[in-house]
């Protein structure tokens, strides 16, 4: 139980050092990337960026899931966009996040090359490009599409996220 919370510890400290830019922590850019390597490998995590930071991290998607329900007992995410939950492994295995806006680099919550799997809950067509600020291959998702599988092509490889 202690060896969870070390590891939850650890991946929160990771995803604070990555979003808070080597500057402000004296860490270089590859110093940082080897932080997030370790702790991708050590545990999962399961986020959304619904919350007063860039991500909100929790240990299971249950823990993640009750953090996005209002006092109302609605979820947070009734949105005319929809959202995707994304994960790192295929069969939505692995660490997962909640993506409810666009994001032209997903290196910026941690993400970038890191989706083999997805979910979509969008009324319309959105897409996951291979490259930074919505470059390279594309691949459409829409209309409560799972995915369990993305392809050898593009496993991984997702660096761009664009939301209907």
């Amino acid at each position: 139980m202690l060896t969870r919370h070390i590891l939850r510890a650890a991946v929160h400290a990771a995803l604070a050092l990555a979003l808070s830019g080597p500057s402000a922590i004296g860490a270089s850019a590859s110093e940082q990337e080897e932080i997030r390597s370790e702790a991708r490998r050590t545990t999962d995590t399961h986020c959304h960026d619904l919350g007063p930071t860039a991500l909100s991290c929790f240990a299971t998607e249950a823990e993640r899931d009750a953090s996005l329900v209002t006092l109302q007992g609605e979820m947070m995410l009734a949105s005319s966009s929809g959202y995707v939950i994304a994960y790192s492994n295929p069969s939505f295995g692995g660490s997962s996040v909640v993506l409810s806006q666009d994001y032209g680099h997903l290196g910026h919550i941690g993400w970038d090359d890191r989706i083999s799997s997805y979910k979509a809950y969008t009324p319309l067509t959105g897409y996951f490009f291979e490259h930074t600020w919505y470059g390279g291959r594309a691949q459409a998702y829409c209309c409560n599409a799972q995915v369990t599988y993305v392809g050898d092509a593009l496993n991984n490889r997702f660096s761009s996220f664009d939301l209907p």
